[in-house]
């Protein structure tokens, strides 16, 4: 091999060095900034509280990602939801709320982004608790748990999230309280 040869060879793997680390760094799963999370909570919700009042879950199961659909047809969240669906719960005061998290927004070890908050509705607070994955560039829903409850009655609001939290899986979780009649 040449000098010339040698060189450029060097060169290249330089290259395919730097660039390898720049993929890793762009590979890499930062959280998402206060604007970008309010807009994910709400917009999840939102489309949530249209499922509910219409009974109409595709497209809920659309927004979210690949495994979530893979577990859950929109009969089966229409199966899933059908007592909040019934008892006519509207959720949408929230779009003029800010979310309240009551933890940090954190990546877990499993790569999802994890939630844990509420809006300070009235009469009754929404607690939420949310799990998105990066799906391409995109994060989308992978968990789904949402619960209401007077203020008083979670003072710090662990056990809220408890109930929540034991509800949220895959397939989605319930609405226990209303926060408003449609």
């Amino acid at each position: 091999m040449t000098r010339h040869g040698a060189r450029l060879l060097a060169f290249v793997a330089a290259f395919v060095l730097l660039l390898g680390e720049a993929q890793a760094q762009q590979r890499e799963i930062l959280v998402p900034g206060d604007v970008q999370l309010a807009v994910m909570i709400k917009t999840t919700l939102i489309a949530f509280n249209h499922a509910n009042a219409t009974g109409n879950y595709a497209v809920l199961r659309e927004l979210a990602s690949p495994r979530f659909r893979q577990t859950n047809t929109p009969a089966r969240l229409g199966e899933i939801f059908q007592k909040q669906r019934n008892r006519s719960i509207d959720l949408s005061p929230i779009v003029v709320l800010q979310p309240k998290l009551l933890g940090p927004a954190r990546i877990d070890k499993r790569g999802l982004l994890r939630l844990e908050g509420f809006f300070p509705s009235q009469p009754e607070q929404v607690y939420f608790t949310l799990a998105f994955e990066v799906v391409g560039d995109k994060w989308q829903l992978f968990a789904l748990g949402v619960h209401t409850a007077p203020p008083k009655s979670a003072v710090s609001g662990a056990d809220a999230l408890a109930n929540v939290e034991s509800q949220a899986a895959l397939s989605g979780a319930t609405v226990r309280a209303k926060v408003g009649k449609r």
